[in-house]
């Protein structure tokens, strides 16, 4: 019998030391990071993840306090650590920084939550802490960073040396401490065209060696290699020999020096399969080397580069004669009036047989209503395209001289009404309030023409004001002019586009980063039909608070 309960012992032993075996190695190998802190914030336990996450081993960090163990580290925690021993409340996802162990500078990313302890009695006996690194999502949302500040520098500027500027400050600092932008060939002959670095003393110094020492035979003899080869070059460390190697002369080593060169990547700007130039990148001497991911990021800057320097090299060509501009213009402003006298019949008639449709379901008395939807889409999205369409017939007409008005008295303040009222059936989002005069408001004007002014600025309002909100609408007499005053909401026009706002094609960049649609003709229209009737209009804004936009017409004695 006592054999038996010993055997017994001896398995449900087993089965304890198997359990407690398994969770030591789930808790050693965990794919994140785990420890276990006392009341004095010292390591009781810590996996290997973490230890390596911190730069250290295991062992350096038991018995230790987080003090002891980084205090760079430490100076971020200590106040979450207290936070959670006095309220016993966990904190979840707090994004902490460290540098990278092995490289100076460069930093890693993780995410950290802390949770309380507790013993059976709901002593607080300590604090968990779960880390996970979430270093490559920084990336690349850093690299997306660079490639939307690449494209925006890319396309702001005509000017070929401007564009160069640009694009070598973009590298900066993310992907290096110094970069340049050598060019073989048109429009310059100059080495070093472009030049950039982290540091401004540093930089004081590279153009002090682009000045001095622009034709270095070992560079010029590394820059051929790549233009000829078409194959990027990686310098994983540049040693105090090959620096030596390279110099012309004391000054030429000194200023090389003095920019601590170390890590460097060369790749070949190409253009058709031949080299117009190298983007040179490189960080300072201790900092993280260069990565395959580095290289394939260099090399799609440097295939953008290229190109682009490419157009703007035939535009500055071209450019020299604005005979081809104007020809473009003409020939684009064909195309759209023929376009659109070719569009209209068709789309007249699909517009015609959708809202034929349209009536015919709503008559239904069993009509899904998901088929109605469909449909009133259908109508809204043909008569959005039938406005566009009659947009550019307009501006086609104006820069031809065929534009014109038939004038007739007519009472502004009915006009008004009734573009609202018809606004009101298909905007729920937003609420119109119309203020008129108690007395007609007349004037002499086309009431075709004067409607698309007010339907245009009424739509504007309700686009730019995406959040929803009250649209405004007066008309009053003011002396001798009719005031028709249209007000939002809305995101705003920025100071230094309002000077723009009337011209064709013109939008202003709130608009265009919001991704809010457009074409930037109907202004422009507007603006032509107020002048043809003897009237103006202009435009009050507040970025970020709403614009209103007033039109000035003569009243008619």
């Amino acid at each position: 019998m006592i054999a038996l309960e010993w055997e017994h012992l001896q398995r449900v032993m087993t089965q304890q030391e198997d359990i407690l075996a398994l969770l030591e190695t789930m808790f050693t190998k965990a794919p994140i990071g785990v420890a276990l802190l006392d009341p004095q914030l010292r390591f009781k336990s810590i996996n290997e993840r973490l230890a390596a996450f911190n730069g250290l081993a295991v062992e350096a960090h038991l018995g230790r306090t987080i003090w002891e163990v980084g205090p760079d580290w430490a100076a971020q925690q200590v106040a979450l650590f207290t936070e959670v021993l006095a309220t016993g409340t966990p904190l979840l996802n707090v994004e902490l920084t460290s540098e990278h162990p092995a490289y100076p500078g460069q930093l890693r990313v993780g995410q950290a939550s802390y949770y309380p302890v507790y013993t059976a009695d709901q002593r607080c006996v300590g604090i968990s802490m779960f880390v996970i690194e979430i270093t490559e999502q920084r990336r690349t949302e850093q690299v997306e960073r660079l490639m939307a500040d690449l494209s925006a520098a890319l396309i702001n500027s005509l000017d070929y040396q401007a564009t160069l500027d640009a694009l070598a400050r973009v590298t900066i600092p993310f992907l290096a401490d110094w970069c340049a932008i050598d060019m073989v060939g048109e429009p310059s002959q100059a080495h070093f065209l472009a030049m950039a670095h982290a540091d401004p003393v540093k930089q004081a110094v590279a153009h002090e060696l682009q000045r001095r020492y622009p034709d270095s035979p070992q560079h010029a003899k590394l820059i051929q290699h790549v233009l000829v080869e078409h194959r990027s070059v990686l310098l994983q460390a540049l040693s105090a020999e090959q620096i030596r190697d390279s110099v012309i002369d004391a000054d030429h080593l000194a200023l090389l020096e003095a920019l601590h060169l170390g890590t460097m990547l060369i790749v070949p700007l190409l253009v058709k399969g031949s080299g117009i130039g190298a983007l040179m990148l490189a960080r300072t001497a201790g900092a993280a080397p260069y990565t395959a991911d580095d290289l394939a990021l260099a090399e799609e800057i440097a295939r953008r580069t290229a190109a682009t320097l490419e157009k703007l090299r035939l535009f500055a060509t071209a450019g020299q004669s604005r005979i081809l501009a104007e020809e473009a213009v003409r020939v684009r402003d064909a195309f759209f009036s023929i376009a659109a006298h070719e569009l209209r019949t068709p789309l007249t008639t699909l517009l015609g047989r959708a809202q034929l449709l349209q009536k015919w379901l709503t008559q239904g008395e069993t009509a899904d209503p998901r088929n109605l939807r469909s449909m009133q889409i259908i109508v809204e999205q043909a008569q959005r395209l039938n406005r566009m369409i009659s947009a550019l017939l307009d501006a086609s007409r104006i820069e031809s001289g065929r534009f014109s008005i038939e004038s007739v008295p007519m009472d502004l303040r009915t006009l008004a009404g009734r573009v609202i009222e018809e606004t009101r059936l298909t905007m729920a989002s937003h609420t119109f309030t119309l203020r008129v005069a108690e007395t007609p408001v007349m004037v002499a004007g086309d009431e075709v023409r004067l409607e698309q002014v007010l339907q245009n600025l009424v739509s504007n309002a309700v686009k730019y004001s995406p959040g929803g909100g009250e649209v405004q609408i007066e008309v009053l007499p003011s002396e001798r002019l009719a005031r028709v005053a249209v007000s939002d909401q809305g995101i705003g026009i920025p100071a230094d586009s309002r000077a723009e706002l009337f011209r064709r094609f013109y939008r202003a960049a709130n608009a265009e980063a919001l991704g809010i649609s457009g074409m930037g003709i109907g202004l422009f229209v507007v603006n032509e039909i107020v002048e043809l009737h003897g009237g103006r209009i202009d435009v009050t804004s507040t970025e970020g608070k709403g614009s209103t936009f007033t039109v000035w017409l003569p009243l008619l004695t």
